[in-house]
Protein backbone atom coordinates (compact mmCIF):
# COMPACT_ATOMS: atom_id res chain seq x y z
CA UNK A 1 0.00 0.00 0.00
CA UNK A 2 1.21 3.34 -0.60
CA UNK A 3 2.12 5.61 1.67
CA UNK A 4 -0.52 8.44 2.87
CA UNK A 5 -0.18 11.55 0.89
CA UNK A 6 -1.23 15.14 2.31
CA UNK A 7 -2.97 17.69 0.11
CA UNK A 8 -1.44 21.19 -0.13
CA UNK A 9 -3.85 24.04 -0.90
CA UNK A 10 -3.29 26.17 -3.98
CA UNK A 11 -3.90 29.91 -4.38
CA UNK A 12 -3.72 32.73 -7.21
CA UNK A 13 -1.43 35.74 -7.03
CA UNK A 14 -1.52 38.67 -9.18
CA UNK A 15 1.29 39.44 -10.83
CA UNK A 16 2.23 43.02 -10.65
CA UNK A 17 3.39 43.86 -14.00
CA UNK A 18 0.90 41.34 -16.23
CA UNK A 19 -2.00 41.87 -13.85
CA UNK A 20 -2.44 38.05 -14.81
CA UNK A 21 -2.87 35.12 -12.19
CA UNK A 22 -0.52 32.65 -10.89
CA UNK A 23 -1.38 29.36 -9.16
CA UNK A 24 0.94 28.69 -6.22
CA UNK A 25 1.37 26.77 -2.84
CA UNK A 26 2.97 27.54 -0.21
CA UNK A 27 6.13 26.53 0.68
CA UNK A 28 6.67 23.18 2.72
CA UNK A 29 9.46 21.80 5.26
CA UNK A 30 12.02 21.15 2.15
CA UNK A 31 11.62 24.79 0.82
CA UNK A 32 12.08 25.91 4.15
CA UNK A 33 15.26 24.67 4.58
CA UNK A 34 16.47 25.43 1.33
CA UNK A 35 15.60 29.22 2.28
CA UNK A 36 17.62 29.07 6.65
CA UNK A 37 20.84 27.60 4.74
CA UNK A 38 20.64 30.12 2.20
CA UNK A 39 19.77 32.75 4.99
CA UNK A 40 22.66 31.28 7.19
CA UNK A 41 25.13 31.81 4.42
CA UNK A 42 24.69 35.84 3.97
CA UNK A 43 25.89 35.36 0.52
CA UNK A 44 23.85 37.38 -2.08
CA UNK A 45 23.92 34.50 -4.39
CA UNK A 46 22.41 31.68 -2.79
CA UNK A 47 20.10 34.26 -1.39
CA UNK A 48 18.87 34.59 -4.92
CA UNK A 49 19.40 31.13 -6.20
CA UNK A 50 17.00 30.17 -2.99
CA UNK A 51 14.30 32.27 -4.13
CA UNK A 52 14.29 31.36 -7.02
CA UNK A 53 14.58 27.45 -6.68
CA UNK A 54 11.42 27.92 -4.16
CA UNK A 55 9.14 30.04 -6.34
CA UNK A 56 9.70 27.23 -9.12
CA UNK A 57 9.24 24.55 -6.98
CA UNK A 58 5.84 26.30 -5.42
CA UNK A 59 4.27 27.89 -8.90
CA UNK A 60 1.68 24.90 -9.54
CA UNK A 61 0.73 26.91 -12.75
CA UNK A 62 2.37 29.30 -14.66
CA UNK A 63 0.02 30.13 -16.85
CA UNK A 64 2.05 31.09 -19.63
CA UNK A 65 4.40 33.48 -17.28
CA UNK A 66 8.12 32.61 -17.49
CA UNK A 67 10.36 32.98 -14.33
CA UNK A 68 13.02 34.44 -16.32
CA UNK A 69 10.96 37.06 -18.01
CA UNK A 70 9.73 38.17 -15.00
CA UNK A 71 10.87 41.51 -12.84
CA UNK A 72 12.50 42.02 -9.92
CA UNK A 73 9.24 43.40 -8.13
CA UNK A 74 7.54 40.10 -9.54
CA UNK A 75 9.36 37.53 -8.09
CA UNK A 76 9.69 39.56 -4.52
CA UNK A 77 6.15 40.07 -4.42
CA UNK A 78 5.08 36.45 -5.38
CA UNK A 79 7.75 35.00 -2.83
CA UNK A 80 6.26 36.95 -0.22
CA UNK A 81 2.81 35.88 -0.91
CA UNK A 82 3.78 32.41 -1.26
CA UNK A 83 5.67 32.90 2.54
CA UNK A 84 2.55 34.42 4.19
CA UNK A 85 0.73 31.32 2.71
CA UNK A 86 3.71 29.31 4.31
CA UNK A 87 4.17 31.09 7.76
CA UNK A 88 1.35 33.63 8.30
CA UNK A 89 0.59 36.77 7.14
CA UNK A 90 2.27 38.68 10.35
CA UNK A 91 6.03 38.98 10.88
CA UNK A 92 7.82 41.11 13.18
CA UNK A 93 10.62 43.18 12.08
CA UNK A 94 13.08 45.46 14.20
CA UNK A 95 14.31 48.66 13.74
CA UNK A 96 17.69 49.95 15.59
CA UNK A 97 16.98 52.51 18.42
CA UNK A 98 17.91 56.52 17.58
CA UNK A 99 21.37 56.86 18.82
CA UNK A 100 21.94 60.76 20.50
CA UNK A 101 18.30 60.90 21.21
CA UNK A 102 17.11 62.95 24.27
CA UNK A 103 14.01 60.68 24.30
CA UNK A 104 14.47 57.05 26.21
CA UNK A 105 11.85 56.03 24.53
CA UNK A 106 13.33 56.39 21.23
CA UNK A 107 16.65 55.19 22.24
CA UNK A 108 15.61 51.80 22.70
CA UNK A 109 15.10 49.31 19.50
CA UNK A 110 11.06 48.96 18.03
CA UNK A 111 9.91 45.67 16.92
CA UNK A 112 6.63 46.39 14.55
CA UNK A 113 4.42 43.63 13.26
CA UNK A 114 3.90 43.66 9.35
CA UNK A 115 0.97 42.27 7.54
CA UNK A 116 2.28 40.66 4.32
CA UNK A 117 -1.28 40.70 3.11
CA UNK A 118 -1.33 44.39 3.33
CA UNK A 119 1.93 44.44 1.14
CA UNK A 120 1.59 47.12 -2.08
CA UNK A 121 3.56 47.55 -5.25
CA UNK A 122 4.83 51.47 -5.43
CA UNK A 123 3.89 52.81 -8.95
CA UNK A 124 4.75 56.23 -9.59
CA UNK A 125 2.07 58.37 -11.66
CA UNK A 126 4.91 59.65 -14.00
CA UNK A 127 6.60 56.62 -14.56
CA UNK A 128 7.11 55.44 -18.13
CA UNK A 129 9.36 53.05 -19.82
CA UNK A 130 9.42 54.98 -23.13
CA UNK A 131 12.14 57.45 -22.41
CA UNK A 132 11.49 60.58 -25.10
CA UNK A 133 15.36 61.32 -25.32
CA UNK A 134 15.09 64.00 -28.24
CA UNK A 135 12.10 65.19 -30.08
CA UNK A 136 12.44 62.00 -32.32
CA UNK A 137 14.53 59.54 -30.36
CA UNK A 138 12.68 57.32 -28.04
CA UNK A 139 14.58 54.56 -25.41
CA UNK A 140 12.11 51.58 -24.38
CA UNK A 141 13.59 49.87 -21.62
CA UNK A 142 12.63 46.34 -19.57
CA UNK A 143 12.56 46.09 -15.88
CA UNK A 144 15.73 44.08 -14.44
CA UNK A 145 14.93 40.40 -14.40
CA UNK A 146 15.76 38.30 -11.36
CA UNK A 147 18.69 36.71 -13.27
CA UNK A 148 20.22 40.00 -13.49
CA UNK A 149 20.90 39.90 -10.02
CA UNK A 150 21.78 36.19 -9.85
CA UNK A 151 24.55 37.24 -12.66
CA UNK A 152 25.59 40.43 -10.80
CA UNK A 153 26.49 38.67 -7.03
CA UNK A 154 28.72 36.37 -9.45
CA UNK A 155 30.67 39.24 -10.10
CA UNK A 156 33.90 40.72 -7.92
CA UNK A 157 31.87 44.31 -7.51
CA UNK A 158 35.07 45.49 -6.11
CA UNK A 159 36.94 44.91 -9.22
CA UNK A 160 33.92 45.59 -11.34
CA UNK A 161 32.97 48.73 -10.17
CA UNK A 162 30.03 51.24 -9.29
CA UNK A 163 30.22 52.46 -12.64
CA UNK A 164 30.10 49.53 -14.83
CA UNK A 165 28.01 47.58 -12.68
CA UNK A 166 25.28 50.58 -13.81
CA UNK A 167 25.70 50.25 -17.59
CA UNK A 168 25.40 46.93 -17.48
CA UNK A 169 21.73 47.29 -15.47
CA UNK A 170 21.17 49.69 -18.23
CA UNK A 171 22.46 47.54 -20.88
CA UNK A 172 20.59 44.63 -19.81
CA UNK A 173 17.04 46.28 -20.17
CA UNK A 174 17.42 48.70 -22.66
CA UNK A 175 14.64 47.52 -25.63
CA UNK A 176 14.83 49.10 -28.82
CA UNK A 177 15.87 53.03 -29.80
CA UNK A 178 13.42 54.61 -32.54
CA UNK A 179 12.38 56.93 -34.02
CA UNK A 180 9.13 57.57 -36.49
CA UNK A 181 10.80 55.88 -39.02
CA UNK A 182 12.99 52.98 -37.79
CA UNK A 183 13.26 50.77 -34.87
CA UNK A 184 16.86 49.92 -33.99
CA UNK A 185 16.46 46.47 -31.50
CA UNK A 186 19.06 46.69 -29.00
CA UNK A 187 20.25 43.10 -28.65
CA UNK A 188 21.19 43.03 -32.64
CA UNK A 189 23.89 45.95 -31.29
CA UNK A 190 27.01 44.48 -29.71
CA UNK A 191 28.23 45.74 -26.71
CA UNK A 192 31.07 48.15 -28.05
CA UNK A 193 27.82 49.88 -30.16
CA UNK A 194 25.48 49.99 -27.15
CA UNK A 195 28.40 51.54 -24.48
CA UNK A 196 29.15 53.81 -27.21
CA UNK A 197 25.39 55.06 -27.54
CA UNK A 198 25.23 55.16 -24.00
CA UNK A 199 28.28 57.34 -23.03
CA UNK A 200 27.07 60.11 -26.27
CA UNK A 201 23.98 60.82 -23.85
CA UNK A 202 24.06 64.34 -22.25
CA UNK A 203 23.45 64.57 -18.43
CA UNK A 204 19.66 65.07 -19.21
CA UNK A 205 19.13 62.64 -21.37
CA UNK A 206 21.60 60.00 -19.15
CA UNK A 207 19.28 61.19 -15.90
CA UNK A 208 16.34 60.35 -17.72
CA UNK A 209 17.27 56.06 -17.76
CA UNK A 210 18.47 56.86 -13.99
CA UNK A 211 14.68 58.32 -13.28
CA UNK A 212 13.40 55.11 -14.90
CA UNK A 213 15.27 52.79 -12.41
CA UNK A 214 14.39 55.37 -8.95
CA UNK A 215 10.82 55.04 -9.89
CA UNK A 216 9.90 51.46 -11.54
CA UNK A 217 7.38 49.74 -9.28
CA UNK A 218 8.28 47.69 -5.89
CA UNK A 219 7.57 46.08 -3.01
CA UNK A 220 7.20 48.35 -0.01
CA UNK A 221 5.41 48.63 3.25
CA UNK A 222 4.87 51.62 5.24
CA UNK A 223 5.48 51.90 8.66
CA UNK A 224 4.89 54.37 11.23
CA UNK A 225 8.01 54.92 13.81
CA UNK A 226 6.86 58.15 15.21
CA UNK A 227 7.49 58.92 19.44
CA UNK A 228 4.05 59.29 21.31
CA UNK A 229 6.53 60.63 24.16
CA UNK A 230 8.66 63.27 22.36
CA UNK A 231 6.56 63.82 19.48
CA UNK A 232 9.18 62.82 16.57
CA UNK A 233 7.89 62.07 13.33
CA UNK A 234 9.29 59.36 11.77
CA UNK A 235 7.47 57.18 9.05
CA UNK A 236 9.82 54.30 7.09
CA UNK A 237 9.20 52.46 4.09
CA UNK A 238 10.58 48.55 4.25
CA UNK A 239 11.35 47.55 0.73
CA UNK A 240 13.58 44.79 -0.58
CA UNK A 241 13.35 40.35 0.35
CA UNK A 242 16.00 41.06 2.93
CA UNK A 243 13.76 43.39 5.34
CA UNK A 244 10.59 40.99 5.31
CA UNK A 245 12.94 38.17 6.59
CA UNK A 246 13.00 37.77 10.74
Amino acid sequence: MAFVKLNVPTFDVVVPSTNKTLKCRPYLVGENKILLTALESDSPKEMTDAVKQIINNCVVDWKGHVLEDLAIFDLEYIFLRIRAKAKGEKIRVRFNPIEGSDCEECKKPKTITVDLEKLEIRKDKNHTNRLQLTDELILEMTYPKYQFIGDLVKKDAAKTGEIEVLFDMIKACMVNVFDKDSVFEVKDATNEEITEFLEKLDDVQFHKILEFFATMPRVEYTVDLSCEKCGRKDVQTIMGLQSFFE
